[in-house]
């Protein structure tokens, strides 16, 4: 009962307590920051160097979608391990890992055997290495904001993704004008990195515990097909999938070529 009272009044001054003063939530903004405006520069960095450096204009679509498909397909089972892992350490390894990616590019790019097929195999392993970064992002978010502010702190996130993700070509094409690709994807690296440590600070501030169980490819998959299944059933939720896709193949893609 004594416990009950404490944590009552413990709520209304966490409520009290400003956004922009959460730490956590901060720092998770910083992460998306970086997140977004490295993602959207490396969509321009391939396209440019398909089109331009490689001269394979007519093959740019297969390059999007080696970067895009992977991403789509795998979000549905990264989004269950985001519930069963600590979130921080999922966005470390997926900002850390790409950062590296990047680096191995650079060696490539400056070996002179950064050609069209490593990027598309580059390309893959971006998509894959994305598609655990974003399902742990939004999921940390109510974690680490109350319940009073999770409606204003998920439209602020959802502002700055969008914000950055159409002011990254900007940035990485006022880059590319004075540098050569190698430094374009050092700097998307760097980007990237920046955003791994973002991340990692955030797990100073949360307690999140790594779920284990002995059956757990039993109720990994059990979950994945619980979520197709309400998927199915829910028309307007597929509805919005289905625009999000064609959205992401038809608009995302040329926007990042002006």
């Amino acid at each position: 009962m004594t416990w009950k009272l404490a944590e009552m009044s413990r709520q209304p001054q966490d409520n009290k307590i400003s956004l922009f003063k959460n730490i956590p939530f901060f720092l998770v903004l910083l992460s998306i920051t970086f997140n977004s405006s490295g993602i959207s520069i490396y969509l321009l960095a391939e396209s440019w160097y398909v089109v331009n450096h490689l001269a394979l204009g007519n093959n740019l679509g297969i390059v999007l979608m080696a970067t895009a498909i992977p991403r789509l397909l795998l979000m549905p089972f990264t989004g269950i391990l985001a519930d069963r892992y600590k979130k921080t350490h999922i966005m470390f390894l997926s900002d850390i890992l790409r950062g590296i990616l990047l680096i191995i590019m650079i060696f490539c790019f400056t070996s002179s055997i950064l050609s069209f097929p490593v990027v598309v195999t580059f390309a893959v392993l971006f998509g894959i290495l994305e598609s655990f970064y974003w399902p742990a992002s939004s999921s940390l978010i109510p974690a680490i904001v109350p319940d009073s502010h999770l409606a204003q702190a998920n439209s602020l996130s959802q502002i700055i993704q969008q914000f950055f993700s159409l002011a990254g070509p900007l940035i990485g094409g006022v880059i590319l004008s004075y540098d050569s690709y190698g430094h374009l994807f050092g700097g998307i690296a760097s980007i990237l990195i920046l955003g791994a440590f973002s991340s990692l600070f955030v797990s100073k501030y949360t307690h999140s515990k790594v779920q284990q169980s002995s059956s757990e490819p039993l109720h990994f998959f059990k979950e994945w097909k619980e979520g197709i299944y309400f998927i199915k059933e829910d028309p307007f939720i597929k509805a919005i999938i289905i625009v999000l896709i064609v959205a992401g193949f038809f608009l995302t893609g040329p926007m990042s070529m002006i």
